[in-house]
């Protein structure tokens, strides 16, 4: 979520165009260019996992350690305004990197991560949540039906296999199908759901 309130992520505000699964028009019709650049792109949509959006990170500024609630997808930055006076890095699952303008950042965010900056500039990114690419079209398929974005009007409604008490659920790549509170039996390949 944003961090605007003083809370851990103080200093840490995000402008969505997508969120949920779901384009937010009025961002969208403010940045036309930035909304066709994010079009061409396999983003994670007709789902509610995915996310788009513009983050700030104010200078010196932390993002706490957190996590995606997937590992279908993996999570795009794009470095757009960086300071010279400092730097910002992120690290997940224990390994650091640096941003910088223009050099994009790849990786998979249901592993723990964080930001941290030691800059006297703020740190805009470009986001987004693309498909993981180990996942067939029929694999995303199964995946936009069972986890579809909210309804405007009733919140999320899960799928039938996906409701069971807050247990993890897995989705075996292999039998296509949902395991709720354990990995495939067969130790197939497997995706991992939070929520």
């Amino acid at each position: 979520g944003e961090g605007g309130d003083g809370g851990p992520n103080a200093g840490w505000t995000s402008d969505d165009f997508m969120t949920d699964g779901r384009w937010q028009q009025q961002a969208c019709a403010r940045c036309p260019s930035t909304v066709e650049f994010l079009r061409s792109l396999p983003l994670c949509c007709d789902c509610c996992l995915a996310r788009a959006y513009f983050s700030t990170l104010k200078a010196g500024a932390t993002i706490a350690p957190h996590h995606g609630r997937s590992n279908v997808k993996l999570r795009m930055q794009l470095p757009l305004l960086m300071g010279s006076d400092g730097y910002c890095a992120m690290t997940v699952g224990g390994e650091s990197r640096r941003y910088s303008a223009g050099k994009l950042l790849l990786f998979d965010d249901s592993f723990l991560h964080s930001v941290v900056s030691h800059s006297g500039t703020d740190r805009i990114v470009l986001l987004c949540d693309l498909w993981h690419p180990q996942l067939s079209p029929a694999h995303i398929a199964r995946i936009c039906r069972a986890l579809p974005p909210p309804s405007r009007d009733k919140g999320f409604a899960a799928a039938p296999e996906m409701v069971a008490g807050g247990a993890e659920r897995y989705f075996c790549m292999k039998c296509q199908g949902f395991f709720v509170g354990a990995e495939c039996p067969r130790a197939h390949p497997i995706f991992r759901y939070v929520r």
